[in-house]
């Protein structure tokens, strides 16, 4: 039923759901739009959408787009089922039939599937690490069980060959430190010169400017017989004479920024070459950093020779496989989970597989 008078319209409607009586009033002036279980005002939210939502979902069951394929059949918004894409498609059937759960599950299936993946990554890191390290004591047990005499001395003629490669490198470094200080004796103008061509630069663009104008006035006073402003006419020995004072005091400038040109070259020139030596210094702080970096590798290679040759010297006629047989064993019980997290994944990845597949 509708109740109208002249300041509001406000429309109501009676619904009976499962044995509970709604009232719905809506109206535009004033607004308003309220729920009623029973004779109870339903507790509005503080956002009509989500009053709106609430009573699309747990009062009518039905949304608006379900609504316009079920009952507005001769509406103009309405659009032909198969039309619709295949999400929307699936969201009517599964409002028709109440099938919201299946939705819910594929979301739990999905993080599901996602968490397995991210424990199978690393399991697989785990069984890569312990590949690795087993393959690892196995070369050292077989290093071992070879003459420990032998290998020690062959271990020690490789410290001597990268002691003596790290002598070069520090002679290296210290000639193009050398190299690169004698450099830097040739950049103590470099602040001197950087401010003489800012200047050159400011005045050469006073100068050009002074010409602009000049040759401005000057062509005024060519194109003009009488002053625009004043009407009157403009003497013609004021004229000449101010266009011969203005000619000759172009003349002049001119002369002056040929001038400053030629000092403009002086200078990038040595700025050309300062930048040269910058760049010089530059690359010898590499090569520099080069010989440091290759220097730090030969010490990390050092100390790692070194601590196998006290691994060596410790070895006696028993090898002790404890500790391998535990990581043969470990890395047996990694691989199993491994597979059983492989089979969880492509069981799951099927299941959601199907569940996309089976898109309306």
């Amino acid at each position: 039923r509708c109740l109208s008078d002249w300041s509001s319209d406000v429309c109501s409607s009676d619904l009976s759901i499962n044995g509970a009586e709604f009232t719905v009033k809506r109206g535009m002036k004033p607004a308003i739009f309220e729920l009623y279980k029973n004779g109870v005002l339903i507790t509005q939210a503080a956002d009509n959408r989500d009053y709106q939502d609430m009573f699309e979902k747990y009062i009518l069951k039905v949304n608006h787009k379900t609504f316009t394929q079920i009952i507005m059949l001769g509406s103009a918004i309405f659009t032909p089922f198969m039309g619709l894409p295949a999400q929307a498609r699936r969201n009517v059937i599964e409002d028709l039939l109440d099938l919201k759960i299946f939705s819910t599950m594929n979301i739990l299936l999905s993080k599901k599937l996602a968490e397995c993946e991210k424990s199978l990554e690393a399991v697989e890191t785990e069984k890569q690490i312990l590949t690795e390290k087993i393959n690892v004591t196995k070369r050292y047990i077989a290093e071992a069980l070879q003459s420990h005499d032998e290998l020690i001395h062959d271990k020690e003629e490789q410290i001597s060959k990268l002691e003596l490669i790290m002598q070069e490198h520090n002679i290296k470094v210290t000639e193009l430190q050398n190299l690169i200080g004698s450099l830097v004796d040739g950049l103590g103008d470099v602040e001197l010169v950087s401010k003489k061509n800012d200047d050159l630069t400011k005045l050469q663009f006073q100068m050009l400017t002074i010409e602009k104008n000049l040759t401005k006035e000057m062509s005024f006073l060519i194109a003009n017989e009488n002053c625009p402003t004043c009407k009157q006419i403009i003497d013609l020995n004021f004229k000449t004479n101010t266009i011969n004072e203005k000619s000759t005091k172009v003349q002049e400038i001119k002369k002056g920024i040929t001038e400053l040109n030629d000092k403009h070259k002086t200078v990038h020139i040595r700025l050309n070459e300062i930048a040269r030596i910058q760049k010089e210094i530059q690359k010898n702080n590499d090569l520099i950093k080069e010989q440091r970096s290759s220097y730090s590798a030969c010490v990390g290679a050092i100390t790692r020779i070194e601590s196998d040759i006290a691994k060596l010297s410790q070895v006696k006629e028993a090898i002790d496989l404890t500790e391998l047989e535990g990581m043969v064993d470990k890395l047996g019980e990694v691989k199993s989970k491994e597979v059983e997290l492989k089979d969880s994944t492509v069981v799951m990845g099927y299941a959601a597989n199907i569940d996309r597949k089976s898109v309306v």
